[in-house]
């Protein structure tokens, strides 16, 4: 028999089967819950990168940041570097020749030289990132940057659709927690359209449509923002103290 496309319940039943779901705990503060997909987004050289290896090691480590909440243990995490190399990323945690020591719960992720693929699609990256999820049992990722995956072009409404949706399905498969960031001007235009006519405000539409409603997304700084978005901003201006 073919299932059907709704449930229907009673507004209580549906609280009484809430209550069986574990509450999602905090992974970075009110920021970023478990299950959320997140994404940190500003313009280059502000320090995102600083402040989601910061965030990683915080949840492998199970120590929280000072001055943020951490609500789970240490736990595995799988991020993938797309903006340094081996060399660049241990320049980047070593001071006088001693090298800082990560947990070893966290799993640096780079893209193989020698990788022999004339061509590697988007279904290949997601197979190998599945591949990855299975393998180390890890239900913590981290992609810095999304231009690697959209391929630097995120600006027409399809585009956002289609890789969002992909993110989504990978997300909603084995209930991941996901942090994206991104330092290409396209994505803060995305956002910024949602307030101006431009050409970008059908994207941004596109984006509010795939992202919606488990996403949450660091944008550039407003005179309007929390106490707790600016704390976050100037971590993430800082090198981690680690």
């Amino acid at each position: 028999m073919k299932s059907p496309i709704f449930t229907v319940r009673t507004a209580n039943r549906c609280i009484e089967d809430a209550k069986q779901i574990p509450t999602p705990m905090m992974l970075f503060d009110e920021l970023w819950f478990e299950q959320e997909l997140c994404i940190l987004f500003a313009d280059t050289n502000v320090g995102k990168s600083l402040l989601a290896v910061q965030v990683a090691q915080s949840i492998a480590s199970g120590t929280a940041i000072p001055g943020f909440q951490l609500g789970v243990p240490g736990q595995g995490v799988l991020y993938y570097d797309f903006e340094f190399n081996d060399k660049q990323f241990e320049q980047r945690y070593s001071h006088t020749g001693i090298s800082y020591t990560f947990s070893p719960n966290l799993y640096r992720i780079g893209y193989n030289p020698d990788c022999q693929a004339q061509r590697v699609g988007s279904q290949d990256i997601f197979a190998e990132i599945r591949s990855h999820i299975e393998s180390y049992r890890s239900r913590v990722l981290i992609i810095d940057n999304l231009s690697y995956f959209a391929g630097n072009s995120l600006e027409t409404a399809q585009e956002a659709i289609d890789f969002m949706r992909e993110m989504k399905v990978l997300k909603e498969e084995f209930r991941l927690s996901l942090m994206l960031l991104a330092h290409t001007p396209s994505a803060t235009r995305v956002y910024r359209s949602a307030k101006q006519t431009s050409p970008d405000l059908p994207a941004c539409r596109a984006w509010q449509t795939a992202l919606s409603p488990s996403v949450k997304a660091a944008s550039p700084p407003t005179s309007a923002t929390s106490s707790k978005s600016r704390c976050a901003r100037q971590c993430s201006t800082m090198a981690p103290k680690m």
